[in-house]
Protein backbone atom coordinates (compact mmCIF):
# COMPACT_ATOMS: atom_id res chain seq x y z
CA UNK A 1 0.00 0.00 0.00
CA UNK A 2 1.62 3.57 -1.43
CA UNK A 3 -0.23 6.34 0.10
CA UNK A 4 0.13 9.98 -0.66
CA UNK A 5 0.74 10.91 2.63
CA UNK A 6 4.23 9.66 2.42
CA UNK A 7 7.16 11.62 1.01
CA UNK A 8 8.31 10.38 -2.22
CA UNK A 9 11.37 9.10 -0.98
CA UNK A 10 10.04 7.77 1.58
CA UNK A 11 7.57 5.74 -1.47
CA UNK A 12 10.38 4.63 -3.28
CA UNK A 13 12.49 3.13 -0.04
CA UNK A 14 9.10 1.50 0.59
CA UNK A 15 8.35 -0.37 -2.63
CA UNK A 16 11.57 -1.63 -2.49
CA UNK A 17 11.28 -3.17 0.79
CA UNK A 18 7.89 -4.47 0.17
CA UNK A 19 10.21 -6.10 -3.09
CA UNK A 20 12.67 -6.91 -0.74
CA UNK A 21 14.75 -5.51 -3.87
CA UNK A 22 17.06 -3.18 -0.82
CA UNK A 23 20.44 -4.26 -1.12
CA UNK A 24 20.90 -5.50 2.08
CA UNK A 25 24.43 -7.37 2.55
CA UNK A 26 22.73 -10.38 2.85
CA UNK A 27 21.07 -9.43 -0.74
CA UNK A 28 24.47 -8.17 -1.93
CA UNK A 29 25.97 -11.39 -0.93
CA UNK A 30 23.12 -13.29 -3.21
CA UNK A 31 23.77 -10.93 -6.52
CA UNK A 32 27.62 -12.55 -5.51
CA UNK A 33 28.96 -9.35 -4.24
CA UNK A 34 31.49 -9.05 -1.88
CA UNK A 35 30.85 -8.05 1.23
CA UNK A 36 33.81 -8.18 3.87
CA UNK A 37 31.27 -7.81 6.67
CA UNK A 38 27.62 -9.22 6.51
CA UNK A 39 26.59 -8.13 10.57
CA UNK A 40 23.90 -5.55 11.04
CA UNK A 41 25.44 -2.19 11.78
CA UNK A 42 22.60 -0.86 13.74
CA UNK A 43 22.70 -2.97 16.26
CA UNK A 44 26.47 -4.39 16.52
CA UNK A 45 25.30 -7.84 16.74
CA UNK A 46 26.95 -10.85 15.40
CA UNK A 47 23.60 -10.85 13.20
CA UNK A 48 23.57 -11.66 9.36
CA UNK A 49 21.91 -8.06 7.56
CA UNK A 50 19.16 -9.28 6.13
CA UNK A 51 15.97 -7.18 4.91
CA UNK A 52 13.86 -9.57 8.03
CA UNK A 53 16.53 -8.56 10.50
CA UNK A 54 16.94 -5.16 9.92
CA UNK A 55 12.96 -4.30 9.39
CA UNK A 56 11.05 -6.52 12.06
CA UNK A 57 13.85 -7.99 14.75
CA UNK A 58 16.82 -5.83 14.84
CA UNK A 59 17.03 -4.23 18.36
CA UNK A 60 17.08 -0.24 16.33
CA UNK A 61 13.84 -0.58 14.73
CA UNK A 62 12.74 -2.51 17.56
CA UNK A 63 12.73 0.98 19.91
CA UNK A 64 11.88 2.75 16.78
CA UNK A 65 8.78 1.14 16.47
CA UNK A 66 7.83 1.03 20.60
CA UNK A 67 8.79 4.76 20.27
CA UNK A 68 6.50 5.27 17.79
CA UNK A 69 3.72 2.93 19.10
CA UNK A 70 3.22 5.40 22.21
CA UNK A 71 3.49 8.51 20.16
CA UNK A 72 0.89 7.37 17.85
CA UNK A 73 -0.87 4.93 19.47
CA UNK A 74 -1.39 2.45 16.62
CA UNK A 75 0.49 -1.00 17.46
CA UNK A 76 3.00 -1.90 14.65
CA UNK A 77 4.03 -5.74 15.31
CA UNK A 78 7.20 -6.86 14.04
CA UNK A 79 7.03 -8.28 10.90
CA UNK A 80 7.81 -8.13 7.31
CA UNK A 81 7.23 -5.16 5.31
CA UNK A 82 4.64 -6.73 2.99
CA UNK A 83 3.16 -8.93 5.30
CA UNK A 84 2.50 -5.28 7.46
CA UNK A 85 0.93 -3.72 4.69
CA UNK A 86 -0.99 -6.83 3.15
CA UNK A 87 -2.41 -6.99 6.66
CA UNK A 88 -3.00 -3.14 7.12
CA UNK A 89 -4.84 -3.35 3.39
CA UNK A 90 -7.46 -6.08 4.67
CA UNK A 91 -7.82 -3.92 8.04
CA UNK A 92 -11.84 -2.53 8.13
CA UNK A 93 -10.93 0.94 8.56
CA UNK A 94 -11.31 4.11 6.65
CA UNK A 95 -8.62 4.33 3.36
CA UNK A 96 -7.44 7.62 5.55
CA UNK A 97 -6.84 5.67 8.47
CA UNK A 98 -4.80 3.37 6.22
CA UNK A 99 -2.77 5.45 4.36
CA UNK A 100 -1.71 7.10 7.48
CA UNK A 101 -0.62 4.23 9.16
CA UNK A 102 1.48 3.26 6.13
CA UNK A 103 2.62 6.61 5.65
CA UNK A 104 4.41 6.01 8.90
CA UNK A 105 5.23 2.63 8.43
CA UNK A 106 7.12 4.06 5.19
CA UNK A 107 8.45 6.91 7.31
CA UNK A 108 10.23 3.98 9.92
CA UNK A 109 11.49 1.82 6.93
CA UNK A 110 13.36 4.97 5.39
CA UNK A 111 14.95 6.02 8.46
CA UNK A 112 16.22 2.89 9.10
CA UNK A 113 18.02 2.61 5.63
CA UNK A 114 19.11 5.90 6.27
CA UNK A 115 20.69 5.58 9.55
CA UNK A 116 22.16 2.19 7.90
CA UNK A 117 23.92 3.95 4.58
CA UNK A 118 24.70 6.48 7.10
CA UNK A 119 26.72 4.64 8.87
CA UNK A 120 27.90 2.17 6.80
CA UNK A 121 28.96 4.95 4.01
CA UNK A 122 29.80 8.38 6.18
CA UNK A 123 30.72 6.29 9.15
CA UNK A 124 28.19 8.51 11.40
CA UNK A 125 25.67 6.61 13.60
CA UNK A 126 22.35 8.11 14.17
CA UNK A 127 20.67 6.84 17.19
CA UNK A 128 16.99 5.76 17.66
CA UNK A 129 15.80 9.39 19.18
CA UNK A 130 17.32 11.13 16.28
CA UNK A 131 15.45 8.80 13.88
CA UNK A 132 11.89 9.34 15.84
CA UNK A 133 11.96 12.76 16.13
CA UNK A 134 12.69 12.93 12.31
CA UNK A 135 9.76 10.15 11.65
CA UNK A 136 7.63 12.66 14.01
CA UNK A 137 8.29 16.06 12.12
CA UNK A 138 8.36 15.05 8.71
CA UNK A 139 4.82 13.09 9.65
CA UNK A 140 3.34 15.99 10.76
CA UNK A 141 4.56 18.22 8.36
CA UNK A 142 3.37 15.97 5.60
CA UNK A 143 0.30 15.90 6.97
CA UNK A 144 -0.44 19.44 7.81
CA UNK A 145 1.11 20.07 3.71
CA UNK A 146 -1.48 17.96 2.61
CA UNK A 147 -4.54 19.30 4.63
CA UNK A 148 -3.12 23.10 3.77
CA UNK A 149 -3.57 21.85 0.15
CA UNK A 150 -7.19 20.22 0.61
CA UNK A 151 -7.93 23.71 2.00
CA UNK A 152 -6.69 25.79 -0.88
CA UNK A 153 -8.77 23.49 -3.42
CA UNK A 154 -11.73 24.05 -1.56
CA UNK A 155 -11.66 27.86 -1.54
Amino acid sequence: MITRFAQPEHRFILWLAMQDRLLTKERLNRLTIPVENDTCCLCEKSVEETHIHMFSTCEWIVRVQIEMQHWSGILISADTVKHILNRLRRKNWKQFHKELIAALCGAMIYQVWRARNWKLFKDITINTNTSVTQIKKEFVDRLENHQGNLYKKKV
